[in-house]
């Protein structure tokens, strides 16, 4: 690959993501959410509670980032946390009946950002 392919693809790479994020934040802001807190409802629904360390694994981000997701999802009702019942240092997440019932609205959204990108 030359110079110029490179530069062409990179230039689309990046107009796919821009407009990925800006599809996602409309999306996402018709039920409340911002880009990266539908990603750790999804992993609550696919895994099950979880410490805030095995999220921030499988959302692929470090932990501070994760905590502060579930302060602003905890602070919503989406979510609760607890101290680890075998981990004194340890958070565990879950989905709240509230969060639980936004995942469907979530899904749609998720597969029309799908469709639309």
């Amino acid at each position: 690959m030359d110079y110029g392919e490179a530069d062409a693809l990179n230039r689309a790479i990046r107009l796919v993501a821009l407009k990925h994020r800006a599809r996602a934040t409309s999306l996402l802001g018709q039920i409340g959410l911002h880009p990266g807190q539908e990603i750790l409802l999804l992993e609550l629904e696919a895994h099950g509670p979880q410490t805030q360390i095995q999220l921030a694994g499988r959302c692929d981000c470090e932990a501070p980032t994760i905590t502060q997701l579930a302060q602003k999802l905890e602070a919503n009702g989406l979510i609760s946390r607890e101290p680890s019942s075998s981990d004194g240092r340890a958070t565990v997440v879950d989905l709240t009946d509230k969060g639980r019932a936004l995942l469907e609205p979530l899904r749609q959204r998720w597969l029309e950002l799908a469709e639309s990108t």
